[in-house]
């Protein structure tokens, strides 16, 4: 792709410096033939350099639109690989852990108290909200496509959300903030809405 795009350029190059070696020429011509009895060196060399800066003025409009398409694309692979760089964090060894603890506290139900009877349980909770609220953070400041890690993670969010509710809230009261877990709860709800 990028060989393609240096490419292009080199054509357009060859292109605006034939054009403008061909006006200066005509131009050369014409001031010639028009002028015979008043020639003026500096006549020509003002349209010499009018042609020179015009073709400049082209060149680099046409160059700025092709960086700026070509930004476009490095940018829009750069959220993506950030994107994919969160859903392989997924499985790593801690939230893999994580999970299981969240399982198995699962099978006993998710009631605050089954929570906060074990440390454990509370460090792999906040461990899992944690990290969605980094997803969620990444997507408000759209470091991420949104869309990538809603396609992987709708489910998740919906589940977690679903499941942890009590524990979310019981979290804000206790500690008097409805920030906690928001980016969250808020993506979670608007991925929901818009199945």
């Amino acid at each position: 792709m990028r060989d393609q795009w240096i490419l292009y350029n080199i054509k357009i190059k060859y292109v605006l410096l034939i054009t403008g070696l061909i006006i200066i020429i005509i131009a050369i011509l014409l001031w010639y033939f028009m002028y015979q009895n008043d020639q003026q060196v500096s006549d020509i060399f003002l349209i010499i350099g009018t042609v020179i800066a015009a073709i400049s003025l082209v060149y680099n409009a046409i160059n700025v639109n092709s960086i700026r398409a070509e930004t476009e694309k490095k940018l829009k692979f750069e959220l993506r690989q950030n994107s994919f760089n969160l859903i392989n964090t997924w499985y790593s060894s801690q939230l893999s852990q994580s999970n299981l603890t969240i399982r198995k506290l699962r099978e006993r139900g998710f009631s605050v108290k089954n929570i906060e009877d074990n440390p454990e349980n509370i460090i792999a909770i906040a461990s899992v909200l944690n990290f969605f609220e980094t997803i969620c953070l990444h997507i408000r400041h759209q470091t991420v496509d949104e869309q990538v890690l809603k396609d992987f993670y709708i489910d998740i969010f919906y589940t977690y959300n679903k499941n942890l509710a009590e524990y979310i809230q019981y979290s804000r009261n206790k500690f008097n903030t409805s920030r906690i877990y928001k980016e969250f709860t808020d993506t979670a709800q608007k991925w929901d809405n818009a199945r």
